[in-house]
Parts: C-alpha cells; structure tokens; sequence
C-alpha cells in the first residue's frame, strides 16, 4: 500500500480475507494506491476495496 509518500507491505496468510495498516497522516489531502503482489514479488492488481478510520 503506498498513502501519501509512504508505502507499506503485510503478508497475508493463505486464507486470509484482510489486513490491517495503522499509520499517522498529516491534515489534507493525500492519495492512496494499493495492489497485490503475487509469489513472483509482481504487483499484479489492486485491492478490491478499502476502509479508512480516523482514530
């Protein structure tokens, strides 16, 4: 997951269904880009949906 000018990675396990990244932003606006990555290390597409939380 890249957010802004931070990117990030979370195996998932074989049957997993999410995965859960906590990060600190700064006010304003930001982009967000995620993907898959396949046992290659090829990002190969992107999630099927994403929740973000203010905390």
């Amino acid at each position: 997951m890249r957010i802004g000018k931070e990117e990030m990675e979370i195996a998932v396990a074989p049957h997993g269904r999410q995965v859960t990244f906590a990060i600190d932003l700064s006010e304003g606006p930001t982009s967000l880009q995620t993907w898959w990555i396949d046992r290659e290390g090829e990002r190969i597409a992107g999630a099927y949906y994403v929740t973000v939380e203010k905390v």
